[in-house]
């Protein structure tokens, strides 16, 4: 395998002489991103991926018969969601020439769904692509041998913010739409293909709504919320909670109790938003130890709220936040296998500083 690809020369890769193959293993974390790219550039009817014409509009909006994405249920994917992926490949496309199934999280295939779909793999019928996305190569061997393996390059921030500019988004509305994914390959394939509109009118209701709700309630919000922006400022107002109202160990067991009653999803974004909230204070704190807080740019995640972080980092030291980062990669990896969910959040919580 070749180094990291750009999404263009992936896809130039990907559909070189316009052959395609049967089936792709997009490996990194911009994977998800890149398989929306593929797939437009598979069904647009002008072969690029214009966003215009019929089909486009469709995989925009979730609705194109011949696209099925495949997610794991719980922690796995199972072998009953394969057997039902055989059964639908059966059947010829509805409207485009070709069926995509794309599989998230390939990784996360248990044995029996990795062989069962080691079958599809090796007599497929003519007009299906698979798409497998996963972060690493850790896919079962027989499975990657059947593959085209194509290792991406997440987009930099000069090229997401030509693309949202492009599409009519204001500097300071691009600024934002960086900061909401930066270290988020989830939320980046998602707001590459249909980022919000208005995101920073989005922001401030969404910060409006949150000011006067507190612990169980900012929890409610962050389940209910249907757009990133509002997970976003729910995770990062439950965060903030814990350092401006200093909750006493009762408190916390209680948001806990709240946390673990969130879907895995919801629950893993105000961890990971949590995690880079921390990494950025770690960062901060260590600049300001080795005095280079004035002398060169840090590469935060959460840039667009440089200001406030600055000011937490004056009454947190560098030790405090690296053992915050640490608790917090530690709680989501253990989330990936069979821990008692409000036991690891209580015994996070009452770490975080």
């Amino acid at each position: 395998m070749a180094g990291a690809l750009t999404l263009e020369s992936l896809l130039g890769r990907a559909l070189q002489g316009g052959r395609v193959g049967h089936a792709y293993l997009l490996v990194g974390e911009g994977a998800e991103w890149a398989a929306h790219a593929l797939i437009a550039r598979l069904l647009c009817e002008r072969g690029r991926g214009c966003g215009a014409c019929a089909p486009c509009r469709k995989l925009r909006h979730g609705s194109h018969p011949d696209v099925r994405w495949l997610k794991r249920s719980g922690k796995r994917i199972g072998i009953d969601q394969v057997r039902e992926l055989h059964q639908d490949a059966r059947y010829p496309p509805l409207e485009a020439s070709r069926k995509v199934y794309a599989i998230e999280e390939a990784e996360a295939l248990s044995p029996e769904a990795a062989n069962s779909l080691l079958k599809v793999l090796e007599e497929p019928p003519a007009y299906v692509v698979f798409l497998l996305l996963a972060r690493t190569l850790a896919v079962l061997p027989t499975v990657l041998s059947r593959c085209q393996v194509l290792k991406l390059r997440p987009p930099s921030a000069d090229e997401l913010r030509e693309r949202w500019r492009a599409r009519g988004y204001a500097p300071e509305e691009a600024e934002y739409l960086l900061a909401l994914v930066r270290g988020a390959p989830r939320r980046l394939s998602r707001l590459w293909v249909d980022p919000p509109e208005e995101p920073l009118k989005r922001r401030e209701a969404a910060r409006r709504a949150l000011a006067a709700l507190k612990g169980a309630q900012l929890v409610e919000f962050l389940a209910q919320a249907e757009d990133e922006v509002a997970r976003r400022e729910a995770a990062l107002r439950i965060l903030a909670g814990l350092r401006e109202h200093a909750p006493k160990p009762h408190e916390r067991l209680e948001l806990a109790q709240a946390l673990s009653k969130l879907d895995p999803e919801r629950l893993e974004c105000a961890l990971q938003e949590a995690l880079r909230w921390y990494r950025d204070l770690w960062l901060l704190a260590h600049a300001h130890a080795q005095a280079q807080a004035q002398t060169r740019p840090l590469a935060l995640f959460n840039a667009d709220r440089e200001e406030e972080l600055r000011a937490q980092s004056a009454s947190i030291d560098e030790r405090q936040a690296r053992r915050a980062v640490e608790a917090l990669e530690k709680a989501l990896r253990a989330l990936q296998g069979n821990a008692n969910v409000p036991l690891l959040l209580e015994s996070l919580l009452l770490q975080l500083p």
